[in-house]
């Protein structure tokens, strides 16, 4: 997904959460479609390389525009690393 089209496609979220970074991240470009589409999705990347933002923007729009499947989600994160 090019930057473009990642903003297309987050109409919702894209001034909330990244307009002010200036553009996508690498990890967000790549896991929005799949968040999009609804497949199952597994985010690894460093520190500060947009992970949050990678699968919070996808999924908030779908919610926003809810169908017969709706989102489904399961956070497993690294509290302890994030204090």
């Amino acid at each position: 997904m090019t930057p473009q089209e990642y903003r297309k496609a987050h109409p919702q979220t894209y001034h909330a959460m990244v307009a002010k970074y200036g553009q996508p991240t690498p990890v967000q470009l790549e896991a929005a479609q799949h968040l999009l589409d609804g497949k199952d999705v597994l985010i690894c990347a460093p520190t500060a390389a947009g992970k949050t933002v990678a699968y919070v923007a996808p999924l908030v729009e779908r919610w926003c525009h809810p169908s017969d499947d709706e989102p489904r989600v399961i956070i497993v994160s690294p509290t302890r690393a994030l204090v």
